[in-house]
């Protein structure tokens, strides 16, 4: 009887995920009567009439509302229930369950400096969605959560070297040492659309894709080119989303040398909000302005001129030397949280230093 509401078990397959919601949109006006209402009926039944994904209706506590399912099938239900906005098959009790399951992600599944709660990089804010809800005036694109998750935990991820044959600047949270996992960029590319006057989300950007404009050939996770396959979104949406962000201001962004780039990191690090009004590290010991609500590192977790982010809830420290290909990297994990994706080896360290992983 539970299978008969759950979303994720039983229906996301249904409609491809956000696939088919997605595909109506550009195809509604080629499509007859039936076409349409065959369609609504689908997304009908996969999301409205009580459906439910892990996150939902849940109270505003802890590993209730962390998980990497819940942003990840809330934006699949979203965009069906979009898809249907003005006709007889939308259901908005299930699309208001769904913006308070993202609330609450929000507010508890990510923390201030823009870090996910989950470990393992197996969480992402959904910019693609941020940007379709802003023009619906819910406005999770603007909050200091999505800024600083590009803007801190993002920027501070990237490893201080191009290395194109792993696809990847970005090491996300555990994930230390080899770029291998993939950078989320649906994320990135929304938020610099969101931002297309904001240099540190247009660094972040060009450190994303590099020189791979397209979007088809994302790298895999072991350095390999991933086929574009229709019936899995994630990567077959990948260049849609791209396509869809694209703007005339980004050619200016790619046309500058990467290393020349990484250096511009350096001034418009120190803006991710809100900024410390003082930070200094000077042999080892750490002063920085106090801060209330997080025990004297300030809310985006920014230390040192821009050249550290401290993450105290996500639990990461990252430092680099500058802002160059060849800079001087340390990570350290003393994460401790349990729960799903966790990292078996606390207390980790990485160090990378012109442009090689030595540690």
């Amino acid at each position: 009887q539970k299978l008969k509401y759950d979303y994720r078990v039983t229906y996301q397959e249904l409609v491809n995920r956000e696939f088919l919601p997605i595909a109506y949109d550009f195809a509604h006006g080629a499509m007859d009567g039936g076409e349409r209402q065959n369609m609504l009926r689908a997304f009908e039944m996969a999301t409205s009439k009580n459906k439910w994904v892990i996150g939902m209706d849940a109270p505003p506590c802890g590993e209730a509302n962390t998980s990497n399912w819940t942003p990840a099938h809330v934006m699949m239900m979203l965009f069906a229930q979009m898809a249907m906005e003005k006709t007889k098959e939308y259901d908005r009790e299930t699309y208001q369950r769904c913006i308070a399951a993202f609330e609450r992600f929000f507010a508890i599944g990510m923390h201030q400096d823009g870090s996910p709660s989950e470990g393992m990089g197996k969480n992402q804010i959904m910019g693609e969605l941020l940007v379709a809800l802003a023009r619906r005036g819910e406005l999770f694109v603007a909050s200091q959560v999505a800024r600083n998750h590009a803007r801190g935990y993002l920027l501070h991820s990237a490893q201080p070297f191009a290395k194109k044959d792993h696809g990847s600047l970005f090491t996300f949270s555990e994930q230390l040492g080899g770029s291998f996992s993939r950078p989320k960029l649906a994320d990135v590319a929304a938020l610099a659309y969101a931002y297309p006057t904001d240099p540190c989300m247009q660094a972040v950007l060009r450190m994303a894709l590099q020189d791979d404009l397209s979007g088809v050939n994302i790298a895999s996770a072991r350095g390999g080119k991933r086929k574009l396959h229709i019936k899995f979104p994630y990567t077959a949406l990948h260049p849609l989303w791209l396509i869809l962000f694209a703007s005339p201001a980004d050619h200016a962004v790619f046309e500058q040398p990467l290393d020349s780039l990484m250096s511009l990191c350096a001034a418009v690090a120190d803006a991710a909000e809100p900024s410390p009004s003082a930070g200094v590290f000077d042999a080892g010991l750490l002063t920085t302005a106090k801060d209330s609500s997080s025990g004297g590192v300030p809310a985006s977790g920014l230390l040192w001129g821009g050249l550290g982010q401290w993450s105290n809830e996500h639990g990461r420290l990252v430092v680099r030397s500058c802002w160059k290909l060849d800079a001087a990297q340390l990570v350290f994990v003393p994460r401790a949280e349990h729960g799903g994706h966790a990292h078996d080896d606390r207390n980790k360290i990485a160090f990378t230093s012109h442009g090689v992983v030595w540690a």
